[in-house]
């Protein structure tokens, strides 16, 4: 049974038991659906709207049109001033020991982010966050 299918069960089913209280029932089945909607999240996860993205200065996020993970900042000041950048540090493949600083205008360049790498298509990527940049 897929996520999907689990959760449309969960929507469209009630649940009763002898041996607990309908209070606790109805909060073992709510706490069990919020999981099941964030699995769900995990696995095809949706991509950062701008009012999202303003609220994570400083926070990691990936971007598949660079293959890469970056730091949004966003300066309080300036000509800048509220205006989100993805900053980071782009290499060519895992192997590579040099390379290259960024610092991209997000909404200038249409840029799509993430909260953490999406699974690719076909069974790879690693929805769980274990690749990113903070787990080694």
């Amino acid at each position: 049974m897929t996520t999907a299918e689990c959760i449309h069960v969960f929507e469209n089913s009630r649940l009763q038991s002898e041996s607990f209280t309908p209070e606790a029932v109805t909060a073992a089945y709510v706490a069990g659906l919020e999981a099941m909607r964030e699995k769900a999240e995990r696995e095809n996860p949706a991509p950062l709207t701008p009012a999202e993205i303003q609220q994570m200065r400083g926070r990691p996020v990936w971007c598949p049109e660079i293959e890469a993970y970056g730091i949004i900042s966003i300066d309080r000041i300036g000509a800048w001033k509220d205006e989100p950048f993805l900053n980071g540090v782009w290499y060519r493949d895992k192997e590579e020991t040099c390379g290259v600083d960024f610092s991209y205008n997000i909404e200038e360049r249409e840029l799509t982010l993430y909260p953490y790498k999406p699974p690719e298509k076909g069974g790879g990527g690693d929805a769980t966050g274990e690749d990113h940049p903070r787990n080694g």
